[in-house]
């Protein structure tokens, strides 16, 4: 930890942050929408307030370190905006080839003309389809959600029973009862 700033055992008051620090942290919570930020501004304003670390760890819910990584962050510059999570690139994207467009082509294909043993699409059988036509994996709750996001929607099947015909007494004649 950088020189001036002490934090040493759970019962010992923290090193460097004053009132005016403990009026910034209570005015930057009422702003917070993110719980993560709000969390490490909550775990700093109670270390100012010179709290138990076991305290703080329960209330919080981070790890003893993550409090000292939110006090050595705010410590810097004194400024709560520093407790936010800094920017991530984010998992890759999966299956790129499966666009709106490769879909909607899909869509259009009659499912036994594709070699399976159904008449309407399924996602599970779209994506089975889509994976081996485009070379790549895609899951079905992956191809729901690109279909979901590019506004594409279907209904289930629905099956039409056999609607029983008006004239069935006359052609069953005695059988009928009638």
């Amino acid at each position: 930890m950088p020189d001036g700033m002490e934090v040493t055992d759970d019962s010992k008051p923290c090193r460097g942050l004053n009132g005016h620090d403990r009026r910034k942290l209570r005015s930057a919570v009422r702003g917070v929408t993110d719980v993560r930020h709000l969390r490490r501004i909550q775990a700093v304003l109670l270390l100012c307030q010179h709290r138990p670390m076991k305290l703080i760890c329960a209330a919080t819910g981070l790890s003893r370190q993550s409090v000292y990584n939110a006090l050595r962050r705010y410590h810097r510059h004194h400024r709560a905006k520093d407790l936010y999570d800094r920017p991530r690139c984010g998992r890759p994207r999966v299956a790129r080839e499966v666009t709106r467009r490769s879909i909607v082509a899909a869509l259009k294909v009659d499912p036994r003309s594709a070699g399976f043993n159904a008449t309407t699409w399924t996602t599970a059988l779209l994506a089975r389809y889509l994976s081996a036509r485009l070379r790549t994996q895609i899951g079905p709750r992956t191809l729901r959600r690109r279909m979901h996001a590019a506004g594409l929607r279907w209904k289930r099947p629905r099956y039409v029973y056999h609607l029983r015909d008006k004239h069935a007494a006359q052609k069953k004649g005695a059988l009928k009862g009638g």
